[in-house]
């Protein structure tokens, strides 16, 4: 045994299966996380945009509708729609 290299089999060891299973957990958490925060802020575009509305702030009411459909649609959600009724009403010339 003198000189050469010694090779050792790849074998993953428990330490990097304990780490990646780590990872995923802090991964799958964050993502909890995300959707989490992804709700709050829809929930709170909804609120404002009422409520902008109901103050006769026009603009402000289109700017949250529109924070609450891209964030529904960016974050793949595909909530019904809080303003659907209000938009057919208008449509209709009803309001």
């Amino acid at each position: 045994m003198s000189g050469g290299p010694v090779v050792h089999a790849v074998i993953p060891s428990l330490d990097s299966a304990l780490i990646a299973r780590k990872r995923a957990e802090r991964a799958l958490a964050d993502a909890a996380q995300t959707e989490t925060r992804l709700i709050e802020a829809l929930a709170e575009a909804e609120k404002k945009a009422f409520d902008a509305l109901a103050r006769y702030k026009f603009q402000m009411f289109g700017y949250w509708a529109a924070c609450w459909v891209h964030t529904n649609r960016v974050a793949g959600f595909h909530f019904p729609n809080p303003f659907k009724s209000l938009v057919e009403k208008a449509r209709a010339g009803k309001l």
